[in-house]
């Protein structure tokens, strides 16, 4: 994740990924962070899905050339706009927001086996 402010001083975090990750990030956003999309808008080479996340909306944006990034509407609480991306970006979650297993777990969660 990289963080970076616009002319206007908001802030945006890049997710990294690309087109098939888009998906994914909105499907973790619903289920890991409890948000609800309150706004599709998908063009040819842009997509805005906007979510409501604890009262605050926050947009996920994929653009063909700059990739994926995560933004609050109106630029306030980065507080919440660090932690839902580092939420839905962490290594251990599922691509759905189901159970996963996380790192230092034993829970019985299994999946793939990892290659060391």
């Amino acid at each position: 994740m990289r963080e970076h402010h616009d002319a206007s001083g908001r802030l945006s975090i890049e997710l990294g990924g690309d087109g098939p990750m888009f998906q994914v990030y909105g499907s973790r956003l619903e289920a890991i962070c409890k948000g609800k999309r309150i706004q599709r808008l998908d063009g040819l080479d842009q997509s805005y899905w906007d979510y409501d996340i604890e009262g605050t909306r926050i947009v996920l944006h994929s653009d063909v050339f700059a990739g994926i990034s995560l933004h609050v509407e109106d630029g306030s609480r980065d507080d919440l706009l660090r932690r839902v991306a580092a939420e839905i970006t962490e290594p251990g979650a599922s691509p759905n927001g189901g159970p996963a297993k996380r790192f230092g777990n034993s829970g019985t969660v299994e999946g793939p086996p990892s290659v060391s």
